[in-house]
């Protein structure tokens, strides 16, 4: 028994640097903007800043719900054995789905979305930026 928490014990720790490492990630992202800033220029800047937001958005629209979806079906399902292949049904049909929707969103943006981008910015940069 004590076994099994020194193991869980390892586990939780391992998780929390993991996470710990992430935030550091995350909170050091506004360093990066302030150092593209000054060695790029404001309106380098302001092109890459439209750009990391597309991403951003088009990331979400990707997995969105799916992950939800996916970690609440196998939450309630984890300890059955019984729906293990159904399990893993879930798990794919969900790796399945993100990667269709994101390779659609990859055609869009190879497709259409650099003329509708330059109508709104007139900013050739900012289309090269989004053509991936």
């Amino acid at each position: 028994m004590a076994s099994t928490n020194q193991d869980t014990s390892k586990v939780i720790a391992r998780g929390a640097g993991v996470n710990v490492l992430g935030t550091l990630g995350k909170a050091l992202l506004p360093v990066f903007f302030i150092l593209i800033g000054r060695m790029y220029g404001a309106e380098s800047l302001g092109v890459f800043y439209i750009a990391y937001i597309f991403l951003e958005i088009v990331a979400s629209l990707t997995v969105s719900g799916i992950k939800d979806g996916v970690l609440m079906f196998a939450s309630r399902v984890v300890d059955d054995s019984d729906k293990d292949d159904e399990t893993y049904q879930v798990f794919a049909n969900g790796f399945v789905i993100s990667l269709v929707i994101a390779c659609l969103l990859v055609l869009a943006s190879r497709l259409g979305v650099s003329e509708l981008v330059y109508s709104y910015y007139n900013n050739q940069p900012l289309v090269a930026a989004l053509e991936l």
